[in-house]
């Protein structure tokens, strides 16, 4: 079975098609994401930006059971970005751990750090932190 590519040429699917946290894949990511910006407005809102390089990864109106997990356990996420994830939805370890190259994508250029997301391997800490994998 042939797997579709998406906008900026990823494989459709898990995470797993690239090696996560390589600085490959992070400068890979970062070369992306900075030609598909090109062409927008320098005034484009960090929603628009991530728009062109990616896909808004699914949130949840609410943390389940009205605890949000300690985000700021993955390396790189301070309270800041935390709060910006909780304003996207993103509450859980699990949520991360299960995002495509797409989303990944999306996220990292919403929060103005495309590649930083594969650098430190967010998604692995996450899978590890949530107990769905590594």
């Amino acid at each position: 079975m042939s797997l579709g590519t998406g906008i900026l040429g990823w494989r459709s699917g898990a995470c797993s098609t690239w090696a996560m946290g390589s600085a490959a894949t992070a400068e890979a990511e970062e070369a992306r994401v900075a030609k598909a910006l090109a062409d927008l407005p320098k005034d484009a809102s960090p929603e628009r930006k991530a728009d062109a390089v990616g896909t808004r990864p699914a949130g949840l109106d609410a943390a389940r059971a009205g605890t949000p997990d300690d985000l700021t356990r993955i390396k790189g996420i301070g309270p800041g970005n935390e709060r910006r994830l909780h304003g996207l939805g993103i509450y859980h370890f699990d949520q991360i751990a299960g995002w495509t190259r797409p989303e990944i994508a999306w996220v990292g250029t919403y929060l103005a750090f495309p590649g930083r997301i594969d650098r430190e391997d967010w998604v692995g800490q996450a899978k590890t932190l949530s107990g769905t994998g590594k």
